[in-house]
């Protein structure tokens, strides 16, 4: 296809993604989508965007607007549930620079561990030296794709499942992205910036969540 942001056009920069890792992937990857989707919807502009997961389910997100803010939505992502995101993956819709990567390598004391114990982390780039830093893991995965700093939400007719022998289950691909139209009535007024963020992270976290204990 033509996708960009297709899994096949990921570079493997290290580590040998499995299965589950590639699927894993494709599920979070959904999430960043749909959530860029949202914000260019309410605000024409996305923030910086770090999302944490286990097995595809977001157990972390952060967002921040301000310039040179990668390493606070970074932290807001994986101090969601410090316990989850062990072996665990990580998206982002910005560079691994040098300092995000040992950000994201070494953990702040207090949750019990010296490292995050990350398995995966998708960018659109990942500095050299984090790649040899992380990439030292033997079933860490990392990979690249520039089109990740522009997320678009694909426009996929149809989604399936396979069943028990040979049946599949079909479907309209879901396709509804989170808009300012969609909501008639604010209970206390419009909502405060800060807020509406909130509103945005959680409708893709939640919608796009296939394990309501991890979300």
């Amino acid at each position: 296809g033509n996708n960009p942001l297709a899994m096949t056009r990921f570079q493997v920069v290290a580590g040998n993604p499995s299965y589950i890792a590639m699927a894993d992937a494709s599920s979070l990857l959904g999430v960043m989508c749909l959530m860029v989707s949202a914000f260019m919807r309410f605000k024409g502009r996305t923030p910086h965007i770090a999302i944490a997961g286990k097995h595809g389910n977001p157990c972390g997100a952060g967002v921040n607007w301000d310039r040179g803010s990668e390493v606070e939505a970074r932290k807001r992502a994986l101090m969601g549930d410090t316990t989850a995101v062990m072996g665990g993956e990580l998206i982002t819709n910005f560079p691994i620079t040098d300092e995000l990567g040992q950000a994201a390598y070494k953990a702040p004391s207090g949750i019990g561990r010296e490292l995050w114990g990350l398995d995966e982390v998708l960018a659109p780039a990942i500095s050299e030296n984090i790649i040899e830093l992380m990439g030292k893991k033997a079933k860490r995965r990392l990979l690249v794709n520039p089109a990740l700093a522009r997320p678009q939400f694909p426009a996929e007719k149809w989604s399936y499942r396979q069943l028990h022998g040979d049946d599949w289950l079909r479907q309209r691909a879901p396709e509804f992205v989170l808009s300012p139209n969609n909501i008639t009535h604010w209970t206390n007024g419009p909502i405060a910036n800060g807020s509406l963020d909130d509103l945005i992270i959680a409708f893709a976290c939640c919608w796009r969540a296939s394990s309501n204990t991890v979300a």
